[in-house]
């Protein structure tokens, strides 16, 4: 499963969206072998809801990423995106850290502006695309915090 946190403003209202990149089996970074390639220019997109609160976000923009063997980290700025609650739509743009990545064997995970993110990684020899599922954190302007969930993928 996966998970990634990143803020999402709209005028006056803010919505922090937690993913994580959930990591599954394999190899870690104690074993023989190299890290697939993560470094470099991705474009990230997600989207996520929670039916109850009635409310659905979704955003896409560029993450870039610096890795040093099983560890990684980075920043996501520009993104475009809009949140849907309760019918009435705010949108807006976004940035945050990636922070906290990790891969393991064919799965990456990490947070991203408190976010937690998890997911697997596709293409060879060079990775091409990484996605899984998400859980984050919606932040409304009125009333308390509540999670809602999705899916997510970076790609070249």
């Amino acid at each position: 499963m996966s998970r990634w946190t990143r803020a999402l403003v709209a005028g006056s209202a803010v919505a922090t969206v937690a993913l994580v990149l959930a990591a599954c089996g394999g190899d870690n970074s104690t074993g023989p072998g190299s890290a697939p390639n993560l470094a470099g220019d991705w474009t990230l997109s997600f989207t996520a809801s929670n039916t109850d609160h009635q409310t659905t976000c979704s955003a896409t923009g560029p993450l870039n990423i610096t890795q040093s063997s099983y560890a990684f980290t980075g920043s996501f700025n520009g993104a475009s995106g809009t949140c849907v609650v309760a019918g009435s739509e705010q949108g807006g743009t976004a940035s945050g850290a990636v922070t906290n990545g990790h891969i393991v064997s064919d799965s990456a995970s990490f947070v991203l502006g408190g976010c937690n993110l998890a997911g697997v990684i596709t293409g060879s020899p060079d990775p091409t695309q990484v996605a899984g599922s998400a859980t984050c954190t919606f932040n409304p302007t009125q009333g308390d915090p509540y999670p809602i969930t999705g899916t997510w993928q970076m790609q070249r």
